[in-house]
């Protein structure tokens, strides 16, 4: 085994598709919520639930507040 398999945890960044998207979207409400709860409550990696975060804001979908915590767009 080579120094750097030992190092090699596979991708850093999970791509989400839709139905995780739109999951993240159904558990978020106007209220902010951590984000570890967003992972407990999704089920999904964290790495998953990162990467969908990502999307939906960039969609406007979302809105990240202070203290890891997001809501829900409008």
């Amino acid at each position: 085994m080579s120094p750097d398999a030992a190092w090699d945890a596979g991708p850093l960044a999970v791509e989400a598709d839709d139905a995780t998207r739109d999951e993240i979207v159904r558990l978020l409400s106007p209220v902010p919520v951590a984000i570890d709860e967003l992972v407990r409550q999704s089920g999904c990696a964290s790495a998953t639930v990162a990467g969908a975060l990502l999307d939906l804001e960039l969609a406007g979908r979302i809105v990240r507040h202070a203290g890891g915590r997001v809501a829900r767009a409008g």
